[in-house]
């Protein structure tokens, strides 16, 4: 949080005393807020302001500068740091010319103010930063990149194994089941001709659109790379665990062959599988070193330099600034480390590569991975970045002896993939692949069970345990850590807790998700609503789904994300998919929210929780203008969702919309289950295997709702994508509903109840009294739908032991009345235990990681 942000936290605290609650509308702190917030991009696709800086507290010391990118790959950069503003006294330190924007003293400052700037190439030193460091902020010093270097060994092999280790190594290995597994794939393919060149050519139909064909040579290029790059690999363990030359030849004899490719040819087009042939040769080097000739060292060495510099020439410079670049966070810089320490006295820009890769993995990583534990582009991509997590880490630990999982994200990790993704389930449903992925990867159960051995957190341990159970499978089903817990000699698992002992509902603001749940450690009888309003936009696998939400009940998708993904780019993935149309969300004359935007982002502002009521705030207000990379500007004023789930089963949507104009809006809701209209009583009903629903709408005027079962563009699997047992899959319709309405402001509400699908008994029927109060089963709900009005609602249990409302005069359970610490706030209180518990909530500004 900057400085800017936060004063307006302390005004924010202080402006309930400016503000009397009666007569006229009350001016509230969230909207002082707002108008901040839309002068401010929270986290900018490239770095804007210098880091730290506004003579804020550091996390950790010492700390990480970075600074905003100059422009042009060539520029270097200088910085300077002191104790003195004038950079003068013995305090000063400067260093001069790196190739990237980024300085890392590695040692501990003194306690104090620090002042420091920075300059690029042929540029003056930029204003002075500032910082400050007490004896209280946690140390952690690191090594120097060349102490660094200096600790690895200088003989081969050292990246599967250091060859000091090997022999105690395959004797403590060779029984195990992993070892097995790795032996035997290696024999499969022993007798195999290496893949050709040629292999990588795709070959689509001419009548595929430009955006199609490139997908085919990217698929093309990604399986030549990664199938013949993985055959090799698994030589290379074969004979670290056995010793044998057989499995030497044979890592040689492909190895030679992807060193014969073009390295600039069909392997180089997709990155995937080009870093996989880097990585792959790099182990036949390494690992079978005494039995390479000099000639085939010397064609190995050849094709590695170009491949890494390439990685290193692309990255440097970059990367350190960007929000976020997916696949190298994913696997390249994991394979660019492991090569630049298996090529280190063997290509001269090895070291050069290493020095970056551990720099900016200090600088920046995990960079999707907020303090809150979260991963912001959604929990189908968080496998992909699983190794890379762990594994660098346990590299550098083994050279530096310094515990590098030491951090908030690491701490809350765990928690988040419980709420977010229980077992036999769909998770959260917030990106790319969420659509697809029913059940959790088993590389995030080994994940899962590494992080509570290194961190002896339980309830790693303990969601491990659970989601295996939940398939019936064992750790050594999984491939991805399969050397991992073969390498290192991980602890035992901690002993596993029984019970979660967690409250239903979580958010994790920074990531912008929040998860309500019935049941969070049994599916079967679990109702989970998720919502999504993210300060990281719709960047990178995320959507363009600020605002919207999800339910499932007993693991099945209620009402939830719609459409598919035959590939980034065509037509029904841009303009549906991944758009704001294809998610429960809302449209604005039409247009939803910019898609691929750091500026288009929501947050939420507030959060409460209690057992029979959980309750969030979403804020859209900001996510529908984007005026940089794709010009438009919708005229959203202001989109607050405020969504409240009534336990057990009935959720109540109360949406504020403003616009800067008269608008038309579309208020959407999607399943994947025939949803039927009765659009005169504005309701629905929709059915799953699991679950009987019922959907009531109101709005500041009468609703003109529609159904519709067609995607626009529609959905084409024109790559023939297969399910896991090799069928070809089908891109069904789904059911799209859309509650129109139009004015310059607009108030919905939505009602949902929830039933067993065995349950046939009646829904409750939602007819606003004379007072404009409606009963659903034991709850009271009363809403203010009038826009001209100050927005506010009032939500009642009938036996008064639970109650919540926004922006009213007071609360009233029983015989006693609440009334609110700050105007506009949300109080929540509940009858717990014989006794009344009281919360409040008022905005909670975003962090930004600047």
């Amino acid at each position: 949080m900057n400085r800017k942000l936060f004063l307006i936290k302390i005004i924010l605290l202080l402006l309930p005393a400016l503000f009397s609650i009666s007569g006229q509308k009350t001016v509230f702190a969230s909207e002082h807020v707002e108008k901040k917030l839309k002068k401010r991009v929270i986290h900018p696709r490239f770095r804007e302001f210098p880091k730290p800086t506004g003579s804020k507290l550091t996390m950790t010391n010492p700390p990480i500068m970075l600074c905003p990118l100059a422009g042009g790959r060539r520029v270097k950069y200088s910085f300077r740091l002191s104790n003195d503003k004038q950079f003068k006294d013995a305090t000063t330190i400067e260093v001069k010319d790196l190739p990237y924007a980024i300085f890392n003293v590695h040692s501990k400052l003194a306690s104090g103010t620090w002042y420091w700037q920075y300059k690029s190439t042929n540029r003056n030193w930029s204003e002075i930063q500032s910082f400050k460091i007490t004896e209280d902020v946690p140390v952690f010093e690191t090594p120097l990149p060349e102490e660094l270097i200096r600790k690895i060994p200088s003989e081969h092999p050292r990246v599967l194994i250091n060859k000091s280790e090997l022999e105690n190594f395959r004797k403590r290995v060779i029984e195990n089941d992993d070892a097995k597994i790795i032996i035997k794939n290696a024999d499969v393919k022993i007798n195999e001709t290496p893949l050709k060149e040629s292999m990588g050519i795709a070959k689509p139909d001419n009548n595929l659109t430009k955006i199609e064909k490139k997908k085919f040579a990217l698929d093309a290029s990604k399986r030549l790379g990664s199938t013949a790059g993985q055959v090799v690999e698994n030589f290379c363990k074969a004979y670290a665990l056995t010793n044998e030359e057989k499995y030497v030849r044979a890592a040689i004899r492909w190895a030679l062959e992807i060193a014969s490719w073009d390295p600039n040819g069909v392997s180089k087009i997709n990155n995937f599988g080009d870093s996989k042939c880097m990585i792959a040769m790099a182990y036949t080097y390494d690992c079978c070193y005494e039995l390479l000739s000099e000639k085939e060292k010397a064609l190995l060495i050849k094709s590695i330099t170009v491949r890494g510099n390439r990685f290193y020439n692309l990255w440097a410079n970059m990367l350190e600034a960007k929000i976020f670049s997916g696949h190298v966070w994913q696997h390249i810089l994991e394979r660019l480390f492991k090569t630049s320490v298996a090529m280190l006295g063997e290509i001269p820009e090895a070291k050069k590569w290493l020095t970056y890769v551990y720099e900016v993995w200090l600088a920046r990583s995990p960079c999707l991975g907020p303090d809150d534990g979260g991963w912001w582009n959604g929990n189908h991509y968080f496998p992909h970045n699983a190794l890379t997590l762990l594994d660098i880490p346990l590299y550098l630990r083994k050279y530096t002896g310094i515990n590098y999982l030491i951090s908030p994200f690491y701490e809350q990790n765990p928690t988040w993939l419980i709420y977010s993704f229980p077992a036999n389930s769909w998770s959260e449903g917030f990106g790319n692949g969420t659509e697809k992925q029913f059940g959790q990867r088993m590389s995030i159960m080994a994940y899962a069970d590494i992080l509570s051995r290194l961190t002896g957190n339980p309830l790693a341990g303990w969601y491990a345990d659970h989601q295996l159970k939940a398939t019936g499978k064992s750790l050594t089903d999984d491939e991805e850590f399969r050397w991992v817990r073969l390498k290192w000699q991980l602890p035992e698992t901690p002993d596993l807790i029984t019970k979660l002992n967690l409250p239903l509902a979580k958010v994790f603001r920074e990531t912008g998700t929040v998860n309500m749940h019935t049941d969070l450690e049994n599916v079967e009888k679990n109702l989970m609503v998720s919502m999504r309003s993210s300060p990281f936009g719709s960047t990178s696998h995320a959507h363009s789904d600020q605002n919207s939400f999800n339910i499932q009940y007993k693991g099945e998708k209620l009402f939830y994300n719609s459409g598919y993904r035959p590939s980034m780019g065509v037509p029904h993935y841009t303009d549906w998919f991944k758009a704001s149309i294809g998610h429960n969300t809302v449209l604005i004359d039409g247009k939803g929210q910019p898609i691929g935007s750091s500026e288009s982002y929501g947050w939420i502002p507030r959060f409460l929780n209690g057992e029979r009521i959980s309750y969030c705030l979403g804020d859209a207000s900001n996510a529908y203008d984007n005026l940089k990379q794709v010009p438009q500007k919708a005229g959203m004023k202001r989109f607050r969702r405020h969504l409240i789930f009534l336990r057990p089963a009935t959720i109540v949507i109360y949406d504020e919309l403003e616009a800067d104009h008269e608008a038309e809006w579309n208020w959407l809701i999607h399943s994947h289950e025939e949803i039927k209209l009765d659009a005169a009583g504005q309701q629905i009903q929709c059915n799953t295997k699991t679950a009987r629903s019922q959907v009531d709408f109101f709005g500041s005027q009468k609703l003109d709702m529609s159904l519709s079962t067609k995607f626009d563009p529609p959905a084409v699997n024109y790559r023939k994508i297969r399910d896991a047992n090799g069928k070809i899959i089908e891109f069904k319709d789904q059911w799209h509903i859309t509650a129109k309405s139009s004015g310059d402001a607009v108030r919905y509400l939505t009602i949902f109840q929830i039933k067993e699908i065995s349950d046939e008994n009646n829904f409750e029927k939602t007819i606003p009294d004379a007072y404009g109060s409606m009963t659903v089963g034991e709850w009271i709900i009363q809403v203010e739908l009038d826009p001209r009005k100050q927005a506010s609602f009032e939500i009642l249990n009938k036996k008064e032991s639970a109650g919540i409302m926004f922006a009213k005069d007071n609360l009233q359970i029983g015989l006693k009345q609440f009334t609110p610490e700050y105007p506009g706030s949300t109080v929540l209180v509940e009858k717990v235990d014989g006794r009344l518990s009281v919360q409040e909530a008022i905005d909670e500004l975003p962090i930004g990681r600047d």
